[in-house]
C-alpha cells in the first residue's frame, strides 16, 4: 500500500508538472503573475490558475481565512467567475481584484477603509463589484487604495484615503467611487500612500502622501488632488510606485526615480540620503521593458530579458543570493559585476538574471520572475509561503523555482 501511495504521489507530481507554469507544451493562454502584500496569483499557458501565501483576510479567494505554506490550484467559489475569461489580476496589500475580458471586476479580501467599496469585514470568495456601466481596461492597487481606468481613458478611485491617495480633495475614504478630473489617461499606478497616472500627452500626475518628497520637492505633506509634474522634456511612458518613492520610465526606456532613499530605494548610495528631491536617472545598460516596485525595493526588466534590482534587502528580496547587511551598504560583487559602496557617490543597481525573463512582479519583501519557458523564479521573505516553494521562514536571497510538487487543490 505504501508503495502504491508513493507511485500515485509521483504520478500526480508528474501530472502537475505538465500543467505547471514550467510546461514545455505551449498553450494558448498568456501566462500571468501578480504579487500582493505577502501573496501571489499566477496563471500558466494552459489557463490553470494558482495562488499561494498569506490568506488571513481571504485574499486568495479560497472561501476561508486559512494560510498554509502550499501552492493551491485556484478554483473560484463564485460560479459566475469564469476563470477562462480573466484578463488580469491585481493584488493589493491584503485584497485582490480579477478583471474580466468584458470589463467586469471581481473583488476578494479585506473590506476595511473602503478597500473593496464596503464598510468592513471581508470577502472570502470573489464577488462582483458593480462600477456603473463602465468597461474597465486596467487597474492598480496599493496599500488600500484602488484605481480603475475605463476604455475612454477616464480614471476612477476608491479605498483608503488618509493621505489623499484617492485624489478627491479629502482625507477620508469615500463611500462610493470617485471620478478624477484628469485628461485622458493611459497608464496608472498605486504606491503605499500615493497614486499616479500618465495622460495621453505623456504628462505625469501624482497625488497623496509627500512625506519623503515622493511627489515633489515642496514641503507640502499631502496632495489631496492630482498635480501635474514638471518633468521638463521628459515624456512619461510607464510609472510605478513603491512605499514612499516614485519610478518613471520615459518614451526612450530611461528610468528616473525620486522620493525615499534611506535604503537606496532610488538607487543612490551617496551619503545614505533619507530622500531624493530631484529625479535621478538610474544607470542601466539598456532600455527598460517593465518595472516593479513595492515597499522599499525595485525589480527592473530590460529589453534583453535581464533583471536588475536595488533597494532594501533585509529578507533577500533583491535576489542577490546573499543578504545585504543593513548597516554596511556596499561594496559588493557578484560575478563580473562590482557595485559601489555607500561611501561612494552615484547610483547602484545589480543584475540578478542575465536573460530569459518576460515578466516581473514584486510583493512585500519578495519578488517573482516569469521566464520564457514558463518557469517561475522567486526570492525574498517566505513567512506565509508566498515564494511558492520550500524556503526558510525568514526568506531566501537566492532565486529559486516555484515547487510544482507542492501544488494542492
Amino acid at each position: 500500500m505504501k508503495k502504491l501511495c508513493r507511485l500515485v504521489s509521483a504520478w500526480m507530481c508528474l501530472l502537475l508538472i505538465c500543467l505547471s507554469v514550467g510546461t514545455a507544451a505551449a498553450g494558448d493562454q498568456e501566462p500571468l503573475i501578480c504579487a500582493g502584500g505577502s501573496f501571489m496569483y499566477f496563471r500558466d499557458d494552459q489557463g490553470v490558475w494558482y495562488c499561494c501565501g498569506d490568506n488571513q483576510f481571504g485574499q486568495l479567494g479560497r472561501g476561508n481565512k486559512t494560510t498554509k505554506k502550499e501552492v493551491f490550484v485556484f478554483a473560484s467559489k463564485n460560479q459566475d467567475l469564469d476563470l477562462a475569461e480573466i484578463k488580469n489580476v491585481y493584488c493589493g496589500c491584503d485584497y485582490s481584484y480579477f478583471l474580466m475580458n468584458d470589463g467586469r471586476i471581481f473583488a476578494v479580501g479585506n473590506l476595511s477603509a473602503g478597500r473593496l467599496m464596503n464598510q468592513g469585514g471581508m470577502y472570502l470568495s470573489h464577488t462582483l463589484v458593480k462600477l456603473e456601466d463602465h468597461t474597465i481596461v486596467t487597474m492598480a492597487t496599493g496599500y488600500g487604495q484602488t484605481l480603475a481606468l475605463n476604455e475612454a481613458g477616464e480614471l476612477y478611485a476608491w479605498g483608503r484615503n488618509h493621505a489623499g491617495q484617492v485624489g478627491n480633495g479629502k482625507r477620508q475614504y469615500p463611500t462610493s467611487v470617485v471620478k478624477l478630473d484628469l485628461p485622458k489617461i493611459t497608464s496608472i499606478a498605486c504606491g503605499g500612500f500615493h497614486s499616479a497616472a500618465i495622460d495621453e500627452n505623456g504628462d505625469l500626475w501624482l497625488w497623496g502622501d509627500n512625506s519623503y518628497h515622493q511627489i515633489s520637492a515642496d514641503n507640502d505633506k499631502y496632495y489631496l488632488t492630482p498635480v501635474k509634474m514638471d518633468l521638463g522634456d521628459i515624456k512619461a511612458a510607464m510609472v510605478e510606485l513603491g512605499g514612499h518613492f516614485t519610478a518613471v520610465v520615459d518614451q526612450n526606456g530611461d528610468l528616473y526615480m525620486w522620493g525615499r532613499n534611506d535604503a537606496c530605494q532610488c538607487s543612490i548610495t551617496s551619503g545614505k540620503k533619507k530622500f531624493v528631491t530631484e529625479r535621478v536617472k538610474v544607470d542601466l545598460p539598456l532600455p527598460v521593458k517593465s518595472i516593479a516596485c513595492y515597499g522599499s525595493h525595485t525589480w527592473c526588466l530590460l529589453e534583453d530579458g535581464s533583471v536588475w534590482s536595488w533597494g532594501c534587502d533585509g529578507y533577500g528580496e533583491l535576489g542577490y543570493g546573499f543578504r545585504t547587511p543593513a548597516d554596511t551598504g556596499l561594496p559588493l560583487s557578484l560575478g563580473d559585476l562590482t557595485f559601489k559602496g555607500a561611501q561612494h557617490d552615484g547610483p547602484y543597481c545589480s543584475r540578478i538574471l542575465d536573460s530569459g525573463a518576460v515578466k516581473i512582479t514584486t510583493g512585500d519583501l519578495f519578488g517573482v520572475i516569469l521566464l520564457e519557458d514558463g518557469t517561475l523564479l522567486t526570492a525574498g521573505m517566505n513567512k506565509f509561503g508566498q515564494l511558492g516553494r520550500t524556503a526558510p521562514y525568514n526568506g531566501d536571497a537566492s532565486l529559486g523555482t516555484v515547487d510544482v510538487c507542492m501544488i494542492h487543490k
